[in-house]
């Protein structure tokens, strides 16, 4: 999009902006000092004031928009809406500013909570989904299934601490279901290595043990976490050592969560979760590809954040009324 800029772009835009306005403003001085008094209200000069009022107004806006890359530290701002996020669009490589739309959808297809956010990422939003489900149905959320995008350590923490029963797999689960790890080549990938709860370690492939060093804290302007660090007691002997490492002890430096990981990859892996993550194509991924492709919604009308919350909501609405029909539901009068 050419409203889309960064820093620089928007700077160089200003820069050119107000190189056309002291041009504009030259203009309308030769036109002032003709002799001709005439020529002040002539329609060349409406014109000139027009186009410069123009270039004053989109100047302004750049500021505006150089204050908010500023002050919410953001890469990228659209000029025409602020609001709007820079994020792939659909499943192309497009990148264009957009909104990250979410819906909490239930067994039958009737959609109980809604959302459209600029974050360009699904990561947090299954814990909002799940508290504004709760909220608008005024019940407590049992059960919960996502696709890999909202699937993460802090994810699988949320649902544990809620007692919600998830079928979310992470961004790797396709890999490891698939048997990639498995090959030789990736022999010494971590996913092999065998966690041992009774001392608090991990055997290798080689039969070696990597026993707990030390749990390093990390931490970010937006996030902190801890990862335990295993190191190898027997790798300064071992015949396949720089199969394993470049170092002189292999390390497994893995988050204190892992655990909660390894767990649902499991419970993916078995009967009933993958039964349960199957049926998940017939529930929420029918919404959005009515509304893409059939009702040829691919983008909004409306530009800010909040109006394209309500947008998004009209368009979920229209399917709760369409889908409640086919199932011979009929609203109340009230």
């Amino acid at each position: 999009s050419k409203r889309t800029k960064d820093r620089a772009g928007f700077e160089k835009w200003v820069g050119s902006i107000e190189e056309q306005i002291k041009n504009m403003l030259k203009e309308a001085e030769a036109i002032d000092n003709q002799e001709d008094e005439s020529c002040r209200l002539s329609s060349d000069q409406e014109e000139l004031q027009k186009k410069l009022g123009n270039r004053k107004y989109v100047k302004s806006k750049i500021h505006e928009a150089l204050k908010m890359l500023k002050d919410e530290q953001r890469k990228k701002i659209n000029l025409t809406d602020r609001d709007a996020n820079y994020m792939k669009s659909g499943g192309s490589k497009d990148i264009r500013p957009g909104y990250n739309c979410q819906a909490s959808v239930t067994e039958d297809g009737i959609i109980v909570a809604s959302d459209a956010v600029t974050d360009a990422n699904d990561h947090g939003q299954l814990e909002q989904m799940i508290e504004q489900t709760e909220l608008n149905t005024e019940k407590k959320v049992d059960e919960a299934t996502a696709d890999s995008g909202y699937g993460g350590y802090a994810s699988y923490e949320y649902l544990e601490e809620r007692g919600v029963d998830g079928y979310v797999p992470d961004k790797w689960f396709h890999q490891y279901k698939s048997g990639e790890y498995k090959k030789e080549e990736n022999r010494y990938h971590y996913s092999n290595f065998k966690y041992d709860a009774s001392s608090d370690s991990y055997i290798c492939p080689e039969g070696k043990r990597l026993a707990y060093w030390k749990t390093r804290k990390n931490k970010t302007k937006s996030r902190q976490w801890n990862h335990k660090v295993y190191k190898g007691t027997e790798c300064t002997s071992c015949a396949k050592r720089l199969l394993c490492t470049k170092s002189k002890v292999r390390e497994l430096l893995l988050d204190i969560r892992e655990p909660l990981l390894n767990r649902m990859r499991e419970k993916l892996l078995s009967t009933k979760g993958a039964l349960k993550y199957f049926k998940r194509q017939y529930t929420i991924e029918p919404i959005f590809g009515h509304l893409k492709y059939n009702l040829g919604y691919r983008s909004f009308l409306l530009r800010g954040v909040e109006k394209v919350r309500a947008e998004f909501k009209l368009m979920c609405i229209g399917w709760n009324l369409k889908k409640m029909l086919k199932m011979g539901i009929r609203p109340e009068r009230v």
